[in-house]
């Protein structure tokens, strides 16, 4: 957080004294591609939730489940390109 950038010993550094000039210019990294909202859709249908679903029951090999749901996340991803 930019209080504990402006930290005195922090700034005296001089790297990581420009973190806290660059923070402002920053942006989220958190949606790289566009099909990020419907790999992280929070109920059925979503990649993620129905793999950790899968994961949690345990009736299928998780080497299967990880393949599957990596699959249907690539096709997504491809389409989003």
């Amino acid at each position: 957080n930019k209080e504990a950038l402006a930290n005195d010993k922090l700034q005296e550094h001089p790297w990581y004294g420009k973190i806290a000039d660059s923070v402002e210019y920053g942006h989220s990294s958190q949606q790289p591609n566009a099909a990020f909202q419907q790999i992280m859709t929070d109920g059925p249908g979503g990649i993620m939730y129905d793999l950790w679903f899968r994961v949690l029951r345990n009736e299928d090999p998780l080497d299967e489940i990880l393949a599957e749901q990596e699959a249907k996340m690539q096709k997504l991803m491809d389409r989003a390109k």
